[in-house]
């Protein structure tokens, strides 16, 4: 039966009072104490698990922006915020995961101190978060926008309003960020800082949620005005432009695609949100279960990273086609050329044919 391994001969000078102080964190920075056996095979496991979903999030994410920034034909408005979807849940792939592995392999080897690397990690992974949270909500108006107003769609959504968009959002990112950083690294009482994480946590769950709701209503909104368009083709009450759109079953699969990615957007962070509201407000949980328990809740929220992609993907033919084609030039580049070869050997064949026909003929005589 496996059990947590003892303390390293040259972390001994490292006592379990030095660890544990960490007033940003509180007490939900890791203590020696909690590594229990279940607690070291939960980290053990959490590792596995993080270090096979490093590649394919960098992976999918890298060549979704690849794809998006080489072909001029996928340059669309809703391609770009696709684009600034896949660079945030790239830095999931790239920051997020590989500072959660470090995380869980100190705490699972007992190597201390733990506070600064789990103040990095509450950090980035709280940016990382509401930036893809961010995003998920304007991909999401951009195709409420494209099926209640299609007519308009060109009008309202333009070039500028996206660009505009964005830097919202990566504004909202960027001063979490700072905010964040501020606050970390600033010495101050327990007191104020237990104040912070309960009024952090009640933000942040009521901004997940608000995103939800929000992403939840403009599914509704496109299957209902689906469903109206339909009865009014059957009625011959559309106009010609609008029962194209409608035969081509844009709506259909703009309401699947938001459907999937409302489903993914709820499996993978309701858990952390409710996980977390709970300890905010009550001790329900023990330490060691707590923290198991949140740092399983924040992987689920990782897989978020890796689900958009390939939702998108599937959902967009054009995207797909692209990933293809980037894929397979990638492979050509990095491939020796036979096509490069042939000819020299032709060419090599080609010259030395009218020297065996010469030896052939002197033969002959």
């Amino acid at each position: 039966m496996a059990t947590a391994p003892k303390e390293l001969p040259f972390l001994a000078n490292s006592t379990d009072r030095d660890r544990e102080e960490c007033t940003y964190l509180g007490g939900m920075v890791w203590r020696e104490t909690y590594l229990t056996g279940d607690i070291y095979r939960s980290l053990i496991a959490l590792i596995c698990i993080l270090s096979i979903l490093l590649i394919p999030t960098v992976s999918l994410n890298g060549l979704v922006i690849l794809a998006v920034a080489t072909k001029r034909q996928l340059r669309t408005n809703s391609n770009k915020l696709l684009a600034c979807l896949a660079g945030t849940d790239l830095l999931a792939g790239l920051v997020v995961i590989p500072i959660a592995i470090a995380v869980n392999v100190k705490r699972a080897f007992e190597i201390g101190p733990f506070c600064e690397l789990e103040k990095a990690h509450v950090v980035v992974f709280w940016v990382q978060s509401i930036a893809t949270l961010t995003f998920l909500f304007l991909i999401s108006g951009d195709r409420y926008i494209a099926v209640k107003f299609s007519l308009r769609y060109r009008e309202i959504v333009t070039g500028q309003r996206i660009k505009k968009a964005v830097v919202v959002a990566w504004v909202i990112t960027v001063f979490g960020t700072i905010q964040e950083i501020v606050i970390a690294t600033r010495e101050s009482t327990t007191n104020i800082y237990a104040l912070y994480w309960t009024v952090n946590i009640v933000v942040t769950a009521l901004f997940v949620l608000l995103c939800i709701i929000g992403i939840t209503f403009m599914y509704l909104s496109i299957f209902l005005e689906s469903q109206r368009r339909k009865k009014r083709l059957q009625a011959g009450q559309l106009s010609p432009q609008e029962a194209k759109e409608l035969k081509k079953d844009v709506n259909n699969k703009a309401t699947v695609t938001l459907s999937l990615i409302l489903g993914t957007l709820v499996l993978t962070y309701l858990p952390l949100i409710t996980v977390a509201s709970i300890q905010a407000f009550t001790n329900f949980f023990e330490s060691g279960t707590k923290m198991a328990l949140i740092s399983w809740t924040d992987c689920a929220a990782v897989f978020n990273s890796l689900f958009n992609p390939i939702i998108y993907c599937w959902r967009n033919q054009n995207l797909r086609k692209a990933l293809l084609e980037v894929i397979h030039r990638e492979k050509r580049e990095n491939t020796p050329s036979v096509s490069k070869i042939q000819p020299s050997i032709s060419k090599t064949a080609k010259e030395s044919a009218p020297n065996q026909e010469a030896v052939l003929l002197s033969c002959s005589h």
